[in-house]
C-alpha cells in the first residue's frame, strides 16, 4: 500500500506539541505499510538518512525533531528532493518551522540561487566534488578557486545561499550545512560514479590503501537477506569507527557498497 502525503490530507492534530504529534502521525502512517515494523524502522530509518534510534523517539514522540531531521523526513515521505515541492505538500506546521530554519526554500527566492540535488548531482561534477571535499573536513574558498576556477566559486555561493554548506572558523573553511538530500538509490549511484573520476589511482595496487571487490550468483532468499545482512552490520561499524572523535583525520575517503537483485 502506498502512501500518498498532503497538506489536505494529513490530520492535523491540535494539541501543544503539534509538530511532534504530525510527524508521529506520518511515519507511523508509513511504518504501518510494512508487515514487520522492526523491519520497516530500519528500512525507512536508513532510506530516510535518520538514526533508527532517533526515528523511534520520533515516532514514540519522545523527540521533538529539528529541521535537518524533518528535512530528511518529508523529502522521502514526499517522495521529492525539490523543496518547492515539499513546502507545497507539507503540512503546515512542517511547512512554518522549516521557513522558520531555512529563509531559502522560500518561494520568494530567486530562481538562479535554487540548487536541485538531483540536477546537481547527476550533471554537475564540480558540485559533487566539492560536496565531497565539504564532507570530508571541509575546504576554503581559496582552494575551491583554485581546483575549479570561479565557477567552482559560484557553485560554492549557491551552496551557501542555500544552506548546503557553512561557512566557520578563522580561516574561513566551508564544511557541509544543515540542508542535506535524502541520498536515493539514483544519487547515490551518481555520486559513486563521479567520485570514481577523481579517486586515487596510484594506491590501487597497494595493499591496504584500496579495497574494491565484485561477485555474482544465484542465491536462495534466505542467503540473499544474509548477503545484506553483512554489509548492513559492517556498514555500522564504519559509522562507528567513523563517529570516534580520535579516528578523524586528513585522509579523505568514501565507501560505497551494494546487494541487489537483477530482475
Amino acid at each position: 500500500m502506498e502512501v500518498t502525503l498532503n497538506k489536505d490530507t494529513l490530520h492535523q492534530p491540535e494539541i501543544k506539541d503539534q509538530l511532534s504529534e504530525q510527524v508521529a502521525i506520518d511515519l507511523n502512517s508509513k511504518l504501518n505499510t510494512y508487515n514487520d515494523p522492526k523491519k520497516g524502522i530500519k528500512i525507512l530509518s536508513r532510506l530516510m538518512n535518520v538514526h533508527e534510534k532517533t526515528f523511534i523517539r520520533l515516532i514514540n514522540k519522545e523527540n521533538k525533531p529539528g529541521p535537518q531531521t524533518l528535512l530528511k523526513i518529508y523529502r522521502f515521505l514526499l517522495s521529492t528532493n525539490n523543496d518547492s515541492e515539499l513546502l507545497q505538500n507539507a503540512p503546515e506546521i512542517v511547512k512554518d518551522t522549516l521557513l522558520k530554519k531555512f529563509s531559502h526554500l522560500n518561494n520568494n527566492t530567486q530562481q538562479d540561487n535554487k540548487l536541485s540535488f538531483e540536477e546537481e548531482f547527476s550533471e554537475n561534477p564540480v558540485f559533487t566534488q566539492i560536496y565531497f571535499y565539504l564532507a570530508t573536513g571541509g575546504i576554503t574558498r581559496e582552494k575551491v578557486n583554485y581546483k575549479f576556477g570561479k565557477y567552482g566559486e559560484e557553485i560554492l555561493n549557491k551552496m551557501l545561499l542555500n544552506s548546503i554548506a557553512v561557512c566557520i572558523g578563522k580561516n574561513s573553511l566551508n564544511i557541509l550545512g544543515d540542508n542535506q538530500p535524502n541520498f536515493t538509490y539514483e544519487i547515490i549511484n551518481k555520486i559513486t560514479s563521479s567520485l570514481l573520476k577523481i579517486t586515487d589511482k596510484h594506491t590501487r595496487d597497494e595493499i591496504g590503501k584500496y579495497f574494491q571487490t565484485f561477485r555474482f550468483d544465484g542465491l536462495t532468499e534466505a542467503a540473499f537477506n544474509e548477503w545484506i545482512k553483512i554489509d548492513e552490520e559492517a556498514y555500522q561499524k564504519k559509522i562507528l569507527i567513523a563517529e570516534d572523535k580520535n579516528n578523524h583525520g586528513k585522509i579523505r575517503t568514501f565507501s560505497y557498497s551494494i546487494v541487489d537483485k537483477i530482475r
